[in-house]
């Protein structure tokens, strides 16, 4: 199949991804971005696996180790697990919602431009843009 995952989570990550963290905001930053945290880390342990299809992706998200940094924070730990769980499941869903229908469409008609995106998925870019904007 020639469908770019590091694109097609990319895409998904900065225009689909829900806003799980919203809640955290009044917690205060370090809860925010403790949520921020987990949920990154969701989508990353979700979306290019279950994109390429690799039998990495396990069928129950680990939030405890994912978020283990926060566990002596009694409001930034539930926090970062919620945000790492609701986005485990939502990414799961849905990027192997869009990889079938993008399979179905395609039929292996290949463009010779595509270019796989360079670099990782997620940029501290982007994530300071996701803070701004939902703050």
């Amino acid at each position: 199949s020639s469908i770019d995952c590091k694109e097609l989570c990319k895409e998904y990550y900065e225009r689909e991804l829900s806003p799980t963290c919203r809640g955290a905001v009044s917690e205060g930053r370090g809860v925010y971005k403790a949520c921020i945290s987990g949920r990154r880390r969701g989508f990353e342990a979700a979306c290019v696996p279950t994109c390429t299809a690799e039998n990495t992706v396990t069928s129950k998200p680990d939030s405890y180790n994912a978020c283990k940094a926060e566990s002596k924070k009694a409001k930034s730990f539930p926090w970062c697990r919620r945000g790492y769980e609701k986005t485990f499941e939502e990414t799961r869903n849905e990027i192997a919602t869009k990889v079938l229908a993008l399979a179905s469409s395609e039929n292996e008609v290949s463009d010779p431009t595509a270019r796989s995106s360079s670099g990782e998925v997620l940029s501290e870019e982007n994530e300071a843009k996701i803070y701004v904007a939902s703050s």
